[in-house]
């Protein structure tokens, strides 16, 4: 199923024109995937505040359902060039700076 989940990925990606150098789909559990795309200008597809990457999720979340690559209760975490993961570590951090001084 991941295979095929890459192939209607890198064919959506091609589609859209989106200039990606590369992307990486990985399967982080049962029903858990991670995927990664490393496009050449990343601020393009991430848009205002993450309002492009939000709905670059939902297009390709609602196109893997369509072709029952995807299960409801599978989890797919989509990230531009580790911009979402930047920013989950950033909360992290400044979570444990306000905890320290606390």
């Amino acid at each position: 199923m991941k295979e095929k989940m890459q192939k209607l990925i890198n064919d959506l990606l091609k589609s859209g024109d989106f200039d990606v150098k590369e992307f990486t789909l990985e399967e982080k559990g049962p029903g858990d995937y991670y995927l990664n795309i490393v496009p050449e200008v990343p601020a393009l597809l991430i848009g205002h505040r993450g309002e492009g990457l939000a709905a670059l999720q939902h297009l390709i979340k609602t196109v893997l359902r369509c072709q029952n690559l995807l299960e409801e209760n599978t989890h797919l975490k989509i990230d531009i060039d580790s911009y979402r993961k930047n920013q989950e570590d950033n909360v992290l951090v400044m979570g444990a700076r306000r905890a320290s001084l606390g």
